[in-house]
């Protein structure tokens, strides 16, 4: 069953308060609650630094105290005298307790302790000094050695017995004036009792938590994490009522002895979240009475008047009467529209009428435009037939022509094998003496036949390469062996016009790659000879080399006439030429059998250019690697000058 726009409405209104009641809430923890956070951190930071500075406070006011006693004649004379007068009236149990001081060290200007005493007021008896503290005193000179009259040491020091408050001063004159006659180093334990004298005096809760102790709980361990030289303060809530802040304490050589923790209340944590709630129950009551009100105001001017609308339309859709009145009691919007409703079914029933006219018209035209287009498709249906069986006749044709080239090249190199085998057999002088007149005929005759051997080689390769009857052989070959041989063969044609035909093999090239050597050593006599043929001065350099860790670059380079650029397109298409005018160079197909076996190796073949300055192919070619056992190793010389 539809749901009606009164339960829509109250759907809709529902769930956007609740969304918005729930994006204040989030909003309110975010913003608020993170305010509130930052507050009570900056309070909790702030009751460290009290709780630092108090205790620094105390410190200073222990080496106060100390003062006295460095710059005392009775002190400076007793480090070098030692008399025991000065032991029994000032070493005593009344002057520990007036002076609040737990241990005395007095050590003379060549760092040896003169005399140490401590005291346990619990007791009010004499206890050694501890061992640990004569150590450090004994292993740090800032201790025990000064620059200059002022120099001082105040702190807190790590020792078996607890944390140590230090203070150590040059002893001087009462005057306060030198030459320093050695150091006083006075002590006082910072108990239990002590920080609690300092928790009551700052109301606040202060502990000493030992650094390097085991089993911290895991609010201390984070303290300690996030406590840095640029962030000596760090704040972290323990629970839902208190919060902790820490700062560290460090020893004479710098290193962290002990935490700082001072322990309070979470009460501006607590106010916040009051606040937040008061907040949040305003909002909740605001948007209950706003959604209510706004409700009651849309139900009576807006929604029982598009529910009779509603049931005007119904009752035309289901009757089909156009002509119902359809009246909204009311001056706004809907009033306009129900009378443009009105209007609009007023309109309809004059268009069905000339609707079902035009149908009954229309019906006539498809029926007539039907006949036509089945004509037309079988009129097109003949077409394709005719079309299709004039391709098969063309590739039928295609075919033939193939096969008799393949024919007539294959029939025409066993005679021509034959008058080549004659010529020479005469050149050699086999058959008798020639006279050079001869031979001048018979070297013509060589080159002819070997040129019609060369194309009759072509026409035989394109019509494999068309047909795709071409295969390649893969096996392992040298590069530097192949370039050789394409050197022997060719050095002889390239000294014959004063040309010069170098090789260059880069090192790294592998020795032994796989592939088709005897086509490929087509492919790089094809390009040299066509590099001879068009250099009339300089020469012809042969590259060989690694292009990517897959793949090998041969780029062949001379320095003759050059291909115009609009040209360099066409170079590689059959029975082509860039000048068809030239005689004694071929027919046009050396360069596109090159392309075509290249690219049947999965290679490429690119040409730059420029008309005066020479043509340089660039070849790339997959490198892969024979097996192991199959490696070829290549030969030293990497370079082979013509």
């Amino acid at each position: 069953m539809a749901m009606t726009l009164h339960k829509k409405t109250l759907l809709v209104t529902g769930l956007t308060l609740l969304a918005l009641f729930g994006l204040l809430y989030l909003t309110s923890q975010l913003i608020l609650s993170n305010s509130f956070q930052q507050l009570e951190d900056q309070y909790t930071i702030q009751n460290v630094q009290r709780a630092q500075n108090a205790l620094d406070n105390e410190i200073k006011a222990f080496k106060s105290i100390a003062l006295g006693w460095s710059k005392w004649d009775d002190v400076y004379h007793f480090v070098d005298d030692k008399n025991q007068a000065f032991i029994d009236s000032n070493i005593t149990a009344t002057a520990f307790t007036d002076s609040d001081v737990d241990l005395m060290v007095f050590v003379d200007k060549y760092n040896r302790i003169v005399l140490d005493r401590a005291f346990d007021k619990s007791t009010g008896e004499a206890i050694p000094v501890s061992p640990a503290l004569k150590t450090l005193i004994n292993q740090h000179d800032m201790l025990v050695n000064y620059g200059d009259v002022t120099s001082e040491w105040a702190g807190l020091l790590k020792l078996p017995q607890g944390y140590l408050m230090t203070v150590s001063l040059p002893i001087l004159t009462s005057l306060g004036e030198g030459p320093i006659n050695g150091a006083l180093i006075w002590g006082r334990y910072l108990n239990t009792e002590r920080i609690a004298q300092l928790s009551d005096a700052l109301d606040l809760n202060v502990k000493l938590v030992g650094y390097y102790d085991l089993n911290l709980p895991q609010a201390v361990l984070t303290a300690k994490q996030n406590l840095t030289s640029d962030h000596p303060f760090f704040a972290i809530p323990e629970n839902a009522a208190r919060i902790a802040g820490y700062t560290v304490i460090h020893d004479l050589d710098g290193k962290p002895i002990a935490l700082l923790r001072v322990e309070l209340p979470r009460t501006i944590y607590a106010q916040g979240q009051q606040t937040i709630s008061y907040f949040l129950l305003a909002l909740v009551l605001i948007g209950i009475t706003y959604s209510v009100v706004n409700f009651i105001h849309l139900d009576r001017s807006v929604l029982r008047w598009l529910s009779a609308l509603s049931a005007a339309v119904t009752q035309v859709r289901t009757t089909g009467n156009l002509k119902l009145p359809i009246n909204i009691p009311s001056h706004d919007e809907l009033a306009n529209l129900a009378a443009g409703l009105q209007s609009m079914l007023d309109a309809l029933a004059v268009s069905r009428n000339q609707l079902q006219a035009a149908n009954a018209e229309l019906e006539q035209r498809v029926q007539a435009r039907t006949t036509d287009l089945t004509k037309a498709i079988a009129l097109l249906q003949v077409e394709v037939t005719e079309r299709q069986q004039a391709q098969e006749r063309a590739l039928e044709a295609s075919r033939f022509k193939s096969q008799i080239l393949a024919n007539v090249s294959h029939d025409s190199r066993a005679p021509l094998s034959t008058i080549m085998l004659y010529v020479e057999s005469m050149q050699r002088g086999y058959y008798g003496p020639i006279t050079d007149k001869q031979a001048a005929r018979l070297e013509g005759v060589m080159t002819s036949a070997t040129q019609l051997l060369s194309f009759i080689n072509n026409l035989l390769d394109e019509a494999q390469l068309n047909s795709g009857s071409l295969k390649l052989n893969s096996a392992p070959f040298s590069p530097d062996h192949l370039l050789r041989d394409v050197g022997f063969v060719l050095t002889p044609q390239a000294e014959r016009k004063g040309l010069t035909l170098a090789f260059e093999i880069d090192p790294t090239l592998p020795a032994s790659i796989m592939g088709d050597a005897e086509r490929l050593k087509q492919v790089v006599l094809n390009l040299i000879d066509n590099a001879i043929k068009f250099t009339d001065q300089g020469g012809i350099t042969v590259s060989a080399m690694p292009h990517t860790e897959t793949e090998f670059m041969l780029t062949i380079a001379d320095t003759g006439r050059g291909i115009p650029a609009e040209a360099q397109s066409r170079i590689f298409d059959a029975f082509w030429q860039v000048d068809g005018k030239v005689k004694g160079h071929g027919v046009g197909l050396g360069l596109s059998i090159v392309k075509q076996i290249i690219t049947l190796m999965g290679g490429t073949i690119d040409v730059t250019s420029e008309l005066g300055h020479g043509t340089t192919f660039t070849v790339i070619l997959p490198l892969r690697l024979p097996p192991p056992p199959q490696s070829v190793e290549r030969a030293s010389a990497p370079t082979l000058t013509a």
